[in-house]
């Protein structure tokens, strides 16, 4: 894209917390793309794909004709992408910024209050939001109170106008700007989202996208596809959808229409689901679809906990999937919590001896984290259910560790050596002993922070 002529960049900090598969962030995707359609020139901007770091960063910024900036950002990210904030407006003056995502929808006011570069902040989907918001800013228009959905200053006082509609039509929205990342021809992995929302409890979700289920016609969502694979010589595609695969009439006509159009060999994609609603039939029909890997979340390995945290499945239902799965050669994620309400540490070890038991060709264990907008949270708060909240430290708010709330009933130091004592479990007992080696070395500045604040103080267990 030509520097020149650009009105607004959308920018994604780097991550420090790390991801499984590198691929363009869908949400910046889809808001350009609509800025796009209405006539706004937008530039992207995804450190976490390109790795500038911010020297870098804002010398492609520079570059621009654009006074205009979007930062998105997840929770553990937000002090880093205030700092970003903060260096554009010195490398530029007269920037505006302007502010999205999960935490930031969460929490529009407080932000606000914490993070004087912000101008704006964007309260759920953005793209509407973004375009109204933009196309004022553009017009040098002032008056904001119209633009449903933003937090911002004004006369020194904060302002919230209305929330948004959940958007019900997605098919309107055109597909993601992916042309507008750099080097894009040499990326085989994307992110496609067939729905948006999610009608289940979890305490530890705030169900960023709404509770309610918005899906988008198969038929949209096939064009997609294919666009991605003539288009951008997709290999892989991940479905980001909370739960992609039900057993019910839209997953089966989904799964058809990529068995009739013989999309296995074409790609192979990615996708979550229950273990609720899953049995060997819908898995057979997903080999057959081109499904190469499904995940979902275990959480704990006891009963109680599951009812507890609203996680309605049956333990043995996780045994039978990943029994067909590797019958059938699909590889299975799951992952855990360790430090669920109430949770003991005989409790943990159930869930250690039941992941170990499952064997699931990928696991992740996490630390619970109280995530702003979660049930989790407001007990942290409130020091309920053994916890007590420590730190608003964003930066530490990482499900790798356990340094923003107090573990009453288990204690600190205590859940981290369970933590690291899952990971040498699981792997040991299956003789995945190279697997172990390369998921430490991946990991090795996490481990040795982790065990430096296990050492520290390592008579004390909280």
């Amino acid at each position: 894209m030509n520097a020149k002529g650009v009105d607004i960049v959308l920018i994604q900090p780097s991550y420090t917390m790390g991801a499984w598969i590198h691929n363009p962030i869908l949400g910046l995707g889809y808001i350009a793309s609509n800025l796009n359609k209405e006539g706004i020139n937008c530039a992207i901007i995804d450190d976490s794909y390109q790795n500038l770091g911010i020297a870098r960063l804002l010398d492609v910024l520079k570059t621009y004709d654009a006074k205009i900036f979007g930062i998105t950002s997840l929770t553990s990210e937000i002090i880093k992408a205030h700092s970003l904030a903060l260096a554009i407006k010195k490398a530029i003056p007269g920037s505006v910024i302007i502010a999205g995502g999960n935490h930031i929808s969460t929490l529009p006011e407080e932000t606000l209050r914490e993070f004087s570069a912000f101008d704006f902040v964007v309260v759920g989907e953005g793209e509407y939001t973004a375009l109204e918001l933009v196309t004022k800013l553009k017009n040098k228009d002032t008056d904001f109170s119209g633009v449903k959905g933003i937090a911002y200053r004004e006369s020194g006082k904060i302002k919230v106008t209305p929330k948004r509609d959940w958007i019900t039509s997605l098919d309107d929205l055109p597909f993601p700007a992916w042309h507008l990342y750099p080097n894009i021809k040499n990326q085989k992995v994307f992110s496609l989202i067939t729905s948006r929302g999610c009608p289940f409890r979890c305490i530890f979700c705030n169900r960023a996208l709404g509770d309610t289920v918005r899906c988008r016609s198969l038929e949209n969502v096939m064009e997609e596809i294919e666009w991605l694979i003539t288009d951008f010589g997709a290999k892989i595609i991940c479905f980001e959808d909370d739960n992609l695969i039900f057993k019910n009439e839209r997953t089966e006509r989904f799964l058809d229409i990529c068995i009739k159009k013989e999309i296995s060999k074409k790609i192979t994609w990615h996708a979550q689901f229950r273990a609720d609603k899953m049995d060997f039939e819908l898995l057979r029909k997903l080999k057959l679809a081109g499904c190469a890997h499904i995940y979902f979340g275990a959480e704990s390995g006891s009963k109680e906990i599951l009812g507890r945290i609203n996680k309605d499945i049956i333990l043995e239902n996780g045994i039978e999937i990943v029994k067909n799965c590797k019958k059938l050669g699909i590889n299975i994620g799951t992952s855990f919590i360790l430090g669920h309400p109430g949770e003991t540490v005989k409790d943990i070890n159930k869930t250690i001896q039941f992941a170990a038991r499952l064997n699931a060709s990928r696991v992740e264990f996490h630390i619970m984290t109280p995530f702003p907008g979660t049930q989790i949270a407001e007990f942290a708060k409130k020091n309920k259910n053994d916890y007590k909240l420590i730190s608003t430290d964003w930066s530490r708010y990482n499900p790798a560790f356990a340094e923003v709330m107090e573990f009453k009933n288990i204690g600190n130091k205590r859940i981290k050596l369970l933590h690291l004592k899952a990971y040498l479990v699981f792997f040991i007992r299956n003789l995945r002993f190279k697997e172990l080696f390369l998921m430490f070395w991946k990991r090795k500045w996490s481990y040795v922070r982790q065990v430096k604040s296990i050492l520290i103080n390592r008579n004390k267990l909280i």
